[in-house]
C-alpha cells in the first residue's frame, strides 16, 4: 500500500482586490465599538444570503463565488499555485484565507464579494472609528476573535486557526500574512501552536515590521533583496525569487519553501537559516534615482500608451513607465490606470 503523502496547509491573507464590485463594505457601517461593528457586518453578509432566496430581488453583483477565485492580482495568482507546488513537490495540500470580513474561510467556501481589511487607513478598515487609547494590535486581536465566532453559512470548517492545528496537529502549517494581518490572529496562532506534534512544523512568512517573541522562531522574513531586480539575467543565480511587484515577494518566497520542503524536512529552523544565507549572499538593493511624476503627468501618459495599445495591462505600464526614468507609487499608479482607462472606453 502506498504510504499517504504529508500534507501541508496553506494559510494566506485575502487580496484587496475583488473580481466582482463588492456586495457589502465595512465602510457603510457607522456604528463605534468593535463589537457592535462586527454584529452589524456579519448581519448585513447574512442578510446578504437571505437576499438569494427572493427570487424577485434584483441582485447585481449578489451571487457567491468561491473563494479561492474572488481575489486577484499578482500576489493572489502566486498564492492560487501554492497547492499545485505542493502536489509537484510530494505533498497533500489544503489552501485557506485569513479574512477581515469573513475570519478564518476555506478557499473552496462560497463567499459574497466584500471589501474589509486590517490595513489601516483604508476607508474599509477595522480600525476606523476606534478610540486612540485602545492599541491597534488590540482593535484587530478583538474583531478577529469576533468574527470567528460567527458560524458560515453551509459550511462546518473551522473558524479559527487553533481549531484547524488542533484538527491537523500532525500536518504541516506555512502562514503568509502581512504584518496587520498576522497582528490579528497572533493570539490565535500562539494558542494553536501548542496542539503541533512539532512547533517546528509551523512556518510564518511575514515581512520585518513583525515581531512576536512567542513565534519569532517559526518566522521566515521576507526581504526586497530576494527578488530579482531590473538587471538580472533570464535565469538568474543570484536571487532567490523572479522579477515582479514588491508585494508579491512573499507568495513567491512561500513557493520556494514548497519547493524545497522535502529538502529541509519542513522544518522552520532549516527555512529560516536557508533563507537568511540567501538574504545574505544577494546584491544590494538597486537605487533607480527615478523622478516622481505628478498625477496629471501620469495620467496623461496612461492614455498616451492606451491610445497605442488598448490592452496594455497596469503592471506593464507601471514596468514601462520606471523604466524610462520616472517613478509612481504602484497603488497610485493602478488607481489612475482604472480612471483613465474608463475614460478611453468613453472615447
Amino acid at each position: 500500500m502506498e504510504k499517504p503523502r504529508p500534507r501541508i496547509h496553506i494559510v494566506a491573507n485575502c487580496a484587496h482586490r475583488k473580481r466582482v464590485s463588492p456586495s457589502a463594505e465595512l465602510g457603510s457601517i457607522s456604528l463605534t465599538g468593535i463589537k457592535k461593528r462586527a454584529g452589524a457586518w456579519w448581519e448585513k453578509l447574512n442578510k446578504l444570503s437571505n437576499n438569494l432566496n427572493d427570487e424577485n430581488l434584483f441582485r447585481e453583483n449578489h451571487d457567491k463565488i468561491k473563494a479561492k477565485y474572488l481575489y486577484v492580482g499578482s500576489y493572489w495568482s502566486k498564492i492560487r499555485q501554492l497547492p499545485d507546488k505542493a502536489r509537484l513537490s510530494g505533498f497533500e495540500s489544503d489552501l485557506w484565507i485569513v479574512s477581515a470580513g469573513y475570519g478564518l474561510i476555506s478557499s473552496s467556501d462560497d463567499i459574497f464579494s466584500y471589501s474589509a481589511t486590517f490595513t489601516p487607513g483604508d476607508k474599509n478598515s477595522v480600525t476606523n472609528g476606534e478610540s486612540n487609547s485602545i492599541k491597534r494590535t488590540e482593535i484587530l486581536n478583538d474583531w478577529w476573535e469576533l468574527i470567528s465566532n460567527y458560524s458560515l453559512p453551509e459550511s462546518s470548517n473551522p473558524r479559527k486557526l487553533t481549531r484547524l492545528i488542533q484538527e491537523n496537529s500532525g500536518d504541516y502549517f506555512l502562514v503568509i500574512l502581512s504584518s496587520d494581518y498576522l497582528s490579528a490572529v497572533e493570539n490565535d496562532l500562539v494558542e494553536g501552536i501548542k496542539s503541533l506534534s512539532s512547533s517546528e512544523n509551523l512556518v510564518i512568512v511575514t515581512s520585518k515590521s513583525f515581531s512576536n517573541e512567542a513565534l519569532q522562531k517559526n518566522t521566515v522574513t521576507v526581504d526586497a533583496r530576494l527578488q530579482c531586480n531590473g538587471d538580472c539575467a533570464e535565469k538568474c543565480e543570484e536571487h532567490l525569487v523572479p522579477r515582479g511587484i514588491r508585494g508579491s515577494i512573499s507568495a513567491s518566497l512561500a513557493g520556494k519553501i514548497i519547493e524545497r520542503a522535502k529538502e529541509h524536512n519542513f522544518n522552520a529552523h532549516s527555512f529560516r537559516q536557508f533563507v537568511q544565507n540567501r538574504i545574505e549572499k544577494s546584491p544590494s538593493l538597486v537605487n533607480y534615482n527615478r523622478t516622481r511624476l505628478d498625477d496629471t503627468t501620469v495620467c496623461k501618459f496612461i492614455s498616451e500608451e492606451l491610445d497605442i495599445r488598448p490592452s496594455a495591462s497596469c503592471t506593464f505600464l507601471l514596468r514601462k513607465l520606471r523604466n524610462s526614468g520616472w517613478a509612481c507609487e504602484q497603488k497610485r499608479f493602478r488607481e489612475h490606470y482604472r480612471s483613465t482607462k474608463g475614460m478611453h472606453y468613453e472615447k
